[in-house]
C-alpha cells in the first residue's frame, strides 16, 4: 500500500521510523546476550528473552520497511543517542540492565509508539505502531517483574545489597543481581562507542 504525504511529513517519519530502528536493535542485542548467558535451571526466563527478541526483531523489519516504503533512506543518528545505547549494551548486570531497558527504555518507547498509533500521519504507520505496542507492553511487564523480585531479594531501603539473601556480583537473568547500584555509579565514567543500525548517519 503507497502512501502519499507531504514530502516534509514523509522526511519526519522516515527519521522517526530510524530511531526506532536503532533503539530496537539494541533492544535485540540485549536480551540476546543475556538469553545466552541464562542457565537452563531458568527455563522460563530463557524462553521470555527469545521472545523478546523475536519481538525486536520484527520490529526492526516493519519499521524498516515502513521508512523505505516512499524510496527513502534512514535518517539520521545522534552521537549522543548511540552513547546512551551503548551504555545499555554493554551493562553486566542483569538487574540493571532489565531496568533500563524494560522500564526505562521500553516504557517510554511504549509512550511513543500509542502517540504514533493516534496521531500518525498514515495508516500504515499507525497500525505498525499499534502492532508494536502490544508487544512492547509485555515487555514491559516482564521487567517490571523482575524489578519487583529485585527490590524483594535486596531488602528494604537502607538494609544495604546483598543482605537477605541477595544475589551476588555477576548473577545472570535467574536472579537479581544484587550490585546494581555500584555498576550504576561505576557506570556514569564507562567510555562508549556508537552502536547504530549500520545504515544511520551519525551526527553530533
Amino acid at each position: 500500500m503507497p502512501v502519499d504525504l507531504d514530502d516534509n511529513v514523509e522526511d519526519a517519519v522516515v527519521q522517526v521510523m530510524s530511531y526506532l530502528v536503532e533503539n530496537e536493535t539494541a533492544a535485540l542485542l540485549v536480551p540476546a546476550r543475556f538469553c545466552a548467558e541464562t542457565h537452563p535451571h531458568f527455563r522460563e526466563m530463557m524462553q521470555c528473552l527469545a521472545i523478546q527478541c523475536a519481538d525486536e526483531a520484527r520490529h526492526i523489519e516493519v519499521f524498516t520497511r515502513r521508512l523505505r516504503l516512499a524510496g527513502r533512506s534512514p535518517g539520521l543518528s545522534t552521537a549522543g543517542g548511540q552513547a546512551s545505547l551503548k551504555t545499555l549494551v554493554d551493562e553486566p548486570d542483569f538487574a540493571l540492565a532489565s531496568f533500563m531497558l524494560s522500564v526505562l527504555g521500553e516504557g517510554g518507547f511504549l509512550a511513543l509508539l500509542r502517540f504514533l498509533d493516534h496521531y500518525g500521519p498514515d495508516a500504515i504507520t499507525r497500525q505498525v505502531c499499534r502492532l508494536a505496542a502490544g508487544d512492547e507492553a509485555r515487555h514491559v511487564a516482564l521487567g517490571v517483574a523482575h524489578l519487583e523480585l529485585s527490590a524483594r531479594q535486596l531488602g528494604p531501603p537502607g538494609a544495604g545489597l546483598g543482605r537477605g539473601g541477595g544475589a551476588e556480583a555477576g548473577d545472570g537473568p535467574g536472579a537479581a543481581g544484587a550490585t546494581a547500584a555500584d555498576r550504576l555509579q561505576r557506570g556514569r565514567g564507562r567510555a562508549t562507542v556508537g552502536v547504530a543500525h549500520p545504515e544511520l548517519h551519525v551526527v553530533t
